[in-house]
C-alpha cells in the first residue's frame, strides 16, 4: 500500500472518531434532538477542526439551556408564558445547528482556533 494510500486511510479512521465523538456531544447536550449525520460533522471537521466543532456545539448547548431554565422559571412563577416567550424558549433541530455553525464561524473570524 503506498504512503499516501495510508495517509488517506488514517485520516479517514480520524474522522470516523471525530464523528462519532460529536454525535456523542451532541447527545449529551440535545437528547431530545436527533444528532447531525456524518456528512455535517465532516463538514464542520473539515471546515473548523475538531477543537472548534466542540466549541460551536458547546455554545449552542449553553444558549439552550438558558432558554430552557427561562421558560422553566416563568412556568415555575406560575404564571402563563406568553406565545412571544414559547417562541423564543423552543429551539428546533435547524436552529441549534446554525447557532452551533454560527458561533464556529465566529470564533474563526476572531482567531480562537
Amino acid at each position: 500500500m503506498s504512503k499516501n494510500s495510508e495517509e488517506l486511510l488514517a485520516n479517514l479512521k480520524q474522522i470516523a472518531e471525530d464523528t462519532q465523538a460529536i454525535q456523542a456531544l451532541w447527545r449529551s447536550l440535545f437528547r431530545e434532538f436527533t444528532p447531525p449525520d456524518g456528512r455535517q460533522c465532516h463538514l464542520w471537521l473539515a471546515r473548523y477542526g475538531m477543537e472548534t466543532a466542540i466549541y460551536g456545539l458547546n455554545a449552542a448547548g449553553t444558549r439552550y439551556n438558558k432558554k430552557l431554565q427561562t421558560l422553566e422559571e416563568i412556568e415555575s412563577s406560575g404564571s402563563e408564558p406568553t406565545a412571544e416567550e414559547l417562541a423564543a424558549s423552543r429551539w428546533t433541530r435547524p436552529e441549534i445547528m446554525k447557532y452551533a455553525s454560527g458561533s464556529m464561524i465566529r470564533r474563526r473570524e476572531r482567531g480562537d482556533e
